[in-house]
């Protein structure tokens, strides 16, 4: 529908009541082309997702024509374009890996042959080991992609971890108890064996100008149950310069019989005491070489057994191997019996580090006895080969 303005109306009926003049008295009715001219201006309805509140935009009729004109060509033009083309996927073969490199190169010509004659695109060919090798790639790309990204600790996170590995440690604390309790009673000697081990330690004070020479000061020897044997101070002949009382727990007052613990007597008399306490039998103890210096005393060597040398207890000096280092007694008791000795800050004692010595011993005598048989297996076939 179209209206017309009221300028537009009144200048149409002025032409018709021109033309009504001029003839005879008929009169037509004006067309549209007629009564609207080129400068008429003609309202045309909005589309609906534009319409305003009274509904109508004013336009001109030439623009108008204009794009019905543009709209009626586009629409000719949709029309008769032709549908887009989808082009066809190239087809991914796999050559099998039992085909030999020319038995493939056949096979993969046999295809390429095949497609042409099908009107396909030409195929691609890969292998298992070339899939794999991709596998792996991803497999490593993505690794690396998960390096990347920065992950933030969780405190909530942390704290479970932490009690989480602290009730593990506690577990294997008591399963490696347990364990030691199961061994020790398959392994229990009977009263004879027993009385064939004694355990030995000695504390010593440091003498002359620096108090960097050491002199015996104290004694102790248990028996395989850990009862004490001999537990005595010596009296030191030379002046004591450093009585290593933080380490030995000897101070002034026992070297000369007034401490509470345990007596003094000479040095001879000691010698007497532990040589009759220790001849002929298994020799337990602790870097034991510095004991005997010190006691002026050598034992057998086939029945000594110093925990600091036998090589299960010892560690290499480097992190990759190297040469074998003794460890402390402290560490190896901690370790392997959980036994707490030679605490930091308080004094040492001769007793506790006798026994914790012997205690492993027991540990893995077993295997220790073991092996010292086996080395003198072999020493004696040694000695025949060479004699023979």
């Amino acid at each position: 529908m179209v209206f017309y303005s009221k300028k537009a109306k009144a200048e149409a009926k002025a032409r018709r009541k021109k033309k009504a003049s001029t003839t005879d008295g008929t009169t037509t009715a004006p067309s549209q082309e007629e009564t609207a001219g080129a400068d008429d201006i003609v309202i045309a309805p909005l589309p609906s997702s534009e319409k305003p509140a009274r509904g109508f935009k004013i336009v001109s009729s030439s623009s108008a024509s204009s794009s019905s004109a543009s709209a009626s060509s586009s629409a000719s033009s949709s029309a008769s374009s032709p549908p887009p083309t989808i082009l066809p996927i190239a087809q991914k073969i796999t050559i099998p890996s039992t085909l030999s490199t020319q038995e493939a190169k056949i096979f993969r010509k046999k295809r390429r042959r095949e497609a042409r004659e099908g009107n396909e695109p030409t195929p691609e060919f890969t292998s298992l080991a070339q899939q794999q090798e991709e596998q792996e790639q991803e497999a490593i790309e993505d690794e690396q992609r998960k390096k990347k990204r920065k992950s933030y600790p969780n405190l909530n996170e942390l704290a479970k971890i932490q009690q989480l590995d602290e009730e593990q440690e506690k577990k294997e604390a008591k399963e490696a108890k347990e364990e030691r309790k199961k061994v020790k009673a398959k392994v229990e000697l009977s009263v004879e064996e027993k009385q064939n081990y004694v355990g030995l330690d000695c504390e010593m004070v440091g003498v002359g100008t620096d108090g960097k020479q050491s002199a015996l000061a104290r004694v102790s020897i248990t028996d395989y149950d850990g009862n004490v044997i001999l537990d005595t101070h010596v009296h030191v002949q030379e002046r004591v310069t450093d009585f290593r009382t933080h380490v030995s727990g000897v101070r002034a007052k026992d070297l000369k019989g007034r401490g509470a613990s345990v007596g003094v007597i000479s040095v001879k008399e000691c010698q007497k005491l532990v040589f009759g306490a220790v001849d002929g039998k298994i020799l337990v103890g602790h870097a034991l070489s510095n004991d005997f210096k010190a006691l002026l005393y050598t034992h057998p060597k086939h029945l000594v057994r110093d925990t600091s040398r036998y090589k299960p207890y010892m560690r290499a000096s480097g992190s990759g191997g190297g040469k074998l280092r003794p460890r402390k007694l402290r560490d190896l008791a901690k370790e392997k019996l959980g036994l707490e000795i030679q605490v930091e800050g308080e004094e040492h004692d001769s007793v506790d580090d006798a026994k914790a010595a012997m205690e492993l011993y027991k540990f893995d005598r077993e295997a220790w006895e073991g092996m010292l048989a086996l080395k003198t297996k072999n020493q004696r076939k040694k000695k025949a080969l060479t004699h023979g």
